[in-house]
């Protein structure tokens, strides 16, 4: 009889985590940022094994009474056998024992009726976009540094209601010269952080900003391609963002038709909050 067996991802692990991301040709993290990943109290990685044979994996990250859900991946020659179920089961049931109250994912589309039938709801259209926009350096737009992490960590707060220090510090690491703020009156108001994906591709993502303040993402955007120089770069937001969707458009920016949504299980103030802008790098569930 076949046996499934749901485990914790270890640093021997990394490896086949690592090809395991990388074959489905989206975004995915080096073998270097999964392994510090894994050391992040705040993440939680799965691992499915069947018959002795790695197949599967899933990551969690936990923000206080909320929890995002991404990279559920189950290897192309174990699928359609249940095992994408089990796994996905085993980390929901993990989140729920420590008092989640609201778990947020992203789902291409053909992927709804699956979390659905996990009590998932969809909340909102995610638009990807790409391309080059002009850039166009700020001087109210500078690096980031490890003495702003408390000050970005106030500004997270209003968004996650959750502290990631840990994960935000770590980003300003391996990705100095793409972690950027917008400061006014000597306070930082927005900031925004960048990732190198497979093949060199840049994202622009999280950003955290007031919804009001589009200038701002405005200026830090344009001076994040300043930097990376004429290179292409994706980001994600909200459909419900329509204003700073054209914002993105006029610049150049193209969207992706695919239709994906950010899928919501459980519900609370941050799911319908608009205070705060957000994009995000992706997160998209293949």
């Amino acid at each position: 009889m076949d046996q499934i067996i749901i485990r914790s991802l270890t640093i021997e692990d990394l490896p086949f985590a690592t090809k395991l991301m990388h074959s489905q040709k989206w975004f995915s993290q080096t073998q270097q940022e999964l392994k510090f990943a894994l050391s992040d109290p705040a993440c939680r990685f799965l691992l499915a094994e069947k018959n002795g044979d790695k197949c599967g994996l899933v990551m969690s990250r936990v923000a206080g009474a909320h929890a995002t859900i991404a990279n559920l991946i189950v290897s192309s020659d174990h699928r359609r056998q249940g095992i994408g179920k089990v796994l996905f089961k085993s980390a929901m049931d993990q989140l729920l024992s420590m008092n989640v109250k609201m778990i947020v994912l992203s789902a291409a589309e053909k992927w709804i009726s699956f979390f659905e039938g996990f009590g998932f709801k969809k909340h909102e259209r995610v638009i990807p976009l790409f391309g080059e926009i002009p850039p166009k350096p700020h001087p109210q737009v500078s690096q980031l540094r490890t003495t702003d992490m408390e000050d970005i960590n106030q500004l997270d707060l209003a968004y996650y209601q959750g502290d990631r220090r840990f994960f935000m510090t770590h980003y300003l690491q391996i990705y100095p010269n793409l972690a950027l703020k917008f400061t006014k009156d000597n306070r930082i108001t927005s900031y925004m952080y960048g990732q190198v994906g497979l093949g060199g591709l840049i994202f622009a993502g999280p950003m955290v900003t007031n919804s009001n303040h589009y200038h701002e993402a405005r200026a830090l955007l344009q001076h994040f391609q300043d930097i990376i120089g004429y290179q292409p770069i994706q980001l994600s937001t909200t459909k419900n963002q329509t204003k700073w969707i054209w914002n993105l458009i006029e610049l150049g920016m193209k969207p992706n038709p695919e239709i994906i949504y950010r899928m919501v299980w459980g519900f609370d103030q941050r799911a319908s909050n608009q205070e705060y802008l957000l994009l995000r790098g992706s997160e998209l569930i293949a």
